[in-house]
């Protein structure tokens, strides 16, 4: 599958980029010279990042907008924040107060290792050391107990930050998830809501609240058009048939 896909009434491209054990999306709108990037994996991927929207000659990224409040996607921040001067980074209002620190995150069960994350990271050849993998667990990012809370926005579920796609609030694997979907292109960005594991779609079984995740998939089961699902692990699918006729 190719990892460059048109979007937007042809508008804008959209490049998975990833991550030691996440995928980023670039979404690149050449005719207005800016990108929004989707996720922002771990702080040893930036490098590698921003080597890759150079190689591309892509737009400056105006904007980082997160799908969720977990270290794989949110903690390379802490490095890309030096790097991009004044670009914000974005995350739906009920992640504030694990972002602020008033809250932290419950441990998974023992089946969520089991099922989800170890064949994740083993997928991905990550595996990080256990009091890494502990204190990540707890919060947004590696190094500190607090996100840096400079330059941190919020949104509302109606918001619509990235030109051309609903935000829809998908609720389940974290109160905050998030995902985006492009109507003109049948593009589905899922962040963990749904992923993409062994070659399969996998409707993510790590959840903080499994009622609200089959919730979340009645609302995505809905959209009409669904074509491309663009996941939080693993690689880019497409069907020839509505996308979520394969989900069960």
């Amino acid at each position: 599958m190719k990892t460059v896909l048109q979007c937007c009434d042809g508008k804008a491209e959209i490049r998975q980029f990833k991550g030691t054990n996440s995928n980023m999306y670039i979404i690149s709108y050449p005719d207005e010279k800016k990108s929004i990037l989707v996720d922002c994996g771990l702080p040893w991927d930036i490098q590698h990042l921003i080597e890759f929207i150079k190689v591309n000659d892509l737009p400056p990224v105006e904007k980082v907008v997160c799908t969720h409040f977990h270290v794989d996607h949110c903690s390379g921040w802490v490095e890309l924040k030096k790097v991009l001067k004044s670009p914000l980074i974005h995350f739906h209002i009920d992640a504030s107060p694990f972002v602020d620190g008033t809250k932290t995150m419950d441990m998974p069960a023992f089946s969520d290792f089991k099922d989800i994350m170890i064949p994740v990271m083993k997928e991905n050849q990550y595996m990080p050391e256990l009091k890494e993998a502990i204190k990540t667990l707890y919060y947004g990012t590696t190094f500190k107990s607090r996100f840096p809370m400079d330059r941190v926005e919020f949104f509302n579920s109606e918001d619509n930050l990235i030109p051309g796609f609903l935000t829809i609030h998908t609720p389940g694997h974290r109160p905050e998830s998030v995902s985006f979907f492009d109507p003109s292109s049948g593009c589905f960005i899922s962040g963990d809501f749904i992923i993409a594991m062994k070659g399969k779609i996998v409707v993510n079984t790590f959840v903080y609240d499994s009622e609200k995740q089959m919730e979340s998939l009645e609302k995505v089961k809905k959209l009409e058009d669904l074509m491309y699902l663009l996941p939080g692990h693993g690689e880019i699918k497409h069907f020839n048939e509505k996308l979520l006729k394969y989900i069960v």
